[in-house]
């Protein structure tokens, strides 16, 4: 037994060491602003972030692709997407139905079904079913397919998931289009391994997020949880250019020596985005609900600014605390943990 416990704690220790901070700080910054895009920092911020922040998610994790059985892949994939997504898309489906104090049997669709749109406190769990068909395509493509033949192919089924999403008359379930595109991203992520796009200077960082940053504003708008890819050239253009550009920036500040405390901070948010992901538009919702009981519900200008930020503040702060007691209790199992 004594043995057992000692191999679990090394396989720990050895996982964490294994881990790169500056993808985990990458992966924390794309958490933090898909969770200001929930708080709200005006149109302009969300039509930002929706053109990278999201497929950026998909591009690194294609970037760590590795070859595994059909089998061990799906169960790998299932725990640790699969199941967080049942288990908080019911709680989301819960907390409205106790709240209206009716069962509403269109949520438990929407959820199983429709992939969240239509859920408000859920929309994000959209990316977990999302990942995990992505996931499970791209192995089945990589071992039919190999080279040249496996990018026409990713391209081929990334095409067609977007024009699935914009001209079909309703959308595949679980969120199927939009992992047909995250295999693309997927792929382009495995493609830029060991490649000089992935070690700029910052100064050449900063000029391609400011390029890609105009791009992207001047793109229309951008969801891939809603199916809208604006002018495709500029989606991929912008996903990728913005991926490669923070990327590069985040392997800067990981190589810096200030900022100690807060590279761990972000880092784990990266490391257990999972958590910061499906529980963040529950505390959002509270935050926001305690805001408008004590009066600041109708603000506007400097004022609503300000209280955005407080509610972010905030909620980043009890969501520190949600991730410390789902991981550090048996409620780890709610993310695949055991």
């Amino acid at each position: 037994m004594n043995g057992q416990f000692i191999s679990k704690q090394a396989s720990k220790q050895a996982s964490k060491q294994a881990r790169v901070e500056y993808i985990d700080l990458l992966r924390g910054f794309g958490i933090i602003l898909m969770i200001m895009g929930h708080v709200g920092f005006g149109s302009i911020f969300d039509k930002w972030i929706h053109g990278f922040h999201m497929p950026m998610f998909f591009i690194v994790s294609g970037y760590f692709y590795k070859a595994r059985s059909f089998g061990d892949l799906l169960k790998r994939r299932a725990k640790t997407l699969l199941i967080p997504y049942i288990a908080f898309g019911i709680i989301c489906c819960i907390i409205p139905t106790a709240l209206m104090k009716s069962l509403d049997e269109n949520t438990f669709r929407i959820l199983f079904f429709e992939n969240t749109d239509g859920i408000p406190i859920a929309g994000a769990l959209w990316f977990l079913t999302a990942m995990f068909f992505t996931d499970i395509i791209y192995s089945i493509l990589d071992k039919i397919f190999k080279n040249g033949v496996l990018t026409i192919a990713v391209m081929v089924l990334a095409i067609f998931g977007m024009i699935s999403a914009s001209y079909l008359p309703i959308r595949l379930p679980w969120a199927l289009d939009a992992s047909m595109v995250g295999v693309g991203l997927f792929h382009v992520g495995r493609l830029m391994k060991n490649r000089r796009v992935l070690n700029l200077s910052a100064m050449v960082s900063v000029m391609v997020f400011i390029a890609i940053t105009i791009l992207v504003i001047a793109n229309h708008p951008v969801n891939m949880r809603t199916g809208n890819y604006g002018i495709w050239p500029i989606f991929w253009v912008g996903a990728i250019g913005m991926t490669i550009a923070l990327w590069n920036i985040c392997k800067v500040i990981e190589s810096g020596k200030g900022l100690r405390h807060f590279k761990k901070w972000l880092s784990g948010i990266g490391s257990d985005s999972i958590t910061y992901l499906c529980l963040n538009q529950i505390t959002i919702l509270v935050v926001s609900h305690i805001c408008n009981i004590i009066g600041l519900g109708n603000l506007s200008g400097v004022r609503l600014g300000v209280e955005r930020l407080g509610i972010l503040f905030i909620s980043l702060l009890l969501l520190y605390f949600e991730n410390i007691v789902i991981s550090k209790t048996r409620l780890r199992v709610l993310i695949g943990k055991w």
